[in-house]
């Protein structure tokens, strides 16, 4: 005889941030935002979230980076990285989700 075991009740576990797949595979379909400013790009494409103030990486705050460069930014930090290649990742992240064919899904929530 087969003992049942009865499902124990979720416990305050809440649901993460809203995910949106199709935005995140658009932006890593874009060329790396820093081989549009002259740099050569190595790798698979990436798609970087970019942390702001109060948000935490959602996805449809992502820019497109190429392997090379992505391993770079975590390497040098994000300061530094936007100096260096004279870039601002936030505005570009802003950019990419002003243009994304897959913007109405986030806003209908």
């Amino acid at each position: 005889m087969a003992i049942k075991r009865r499902k124990r009740k979720k416990m305050g576990i809440r649901k993460g941030p809203p995910s949106y797949p199709g935005h995140m595979k658009w932006v890593r379909g874009n060329e790396c935002c820093v081989a549009l400013h002259g740099s050569l790009c190595v790798g698979k494409m990436h798609a970087h979230h970019v942390k702001t103030k109060g948000a935490g990486g959602l996805d449809n705050q992502t820019v497109p980076l190429c392997g090379f460069h992505h391993g770079e930014l975590h390497t040098i930090g994000r300061q530094s990285f936007d100096n260096k290649y004279s870039v601002n990742l936030t505005n570009l992240a802003e950019e990419y989700a002003r243009v994304s064919p897959h913007r109405l899904k986030w806003e209908e929530e």
